[in-house]
């Protein structure tokens, strides 16, 4: 599941944060969003307020945070997992995952 929901939000960037997402600095971004999700849903806090919170935050730091970028890491990687999940460093799996995936497999060609 968790591999599929970074596909997809890997997929939900705009071309031009797609082409910026194998980079540290964006990768070590998106595992602070997962990482503040993760805290947001432990404290109760619904899918759509965090993902409210977190655009809010986010959305003028660079063009990769806008759009469904937020939504998806938030709904998909954070929301979506099982109760059981909230125990791990799912900010850790994130950011490894990120800085390992090959993203042509993934990403549509120009």
């Amino acid at each position: 599941m968790r591999s599929l929901a970074l596909t997809l939000a890997l997929m939900s960037l705009p071309p031009m944060a797609q082409a910026q997402v194998t980079s540290q600095a964006v990768c070590d971004t998106t595992a602070v969003i997962v990482s503040k999700a993760q805290a947001l849903r432990m404290q109760g806090k619904t899918g759509p307020e965090a993902v409210e919170m977190l655009s809010a935050e986010y959305s003028d730091r660079s063009e990769a945070f806008r759009g469904s970028a937020i939504p998806m890491l938030v709904n998909d990687f954070v929301y979506l997992q099982p109760e059981a999940a909230m125990k791990e460093d799912l900010a850790a799996f994130w950011k490894q995952t990120c800085l390992s995936t090959d993203l042509s497999a993934v990403l549509p060609a120009d």
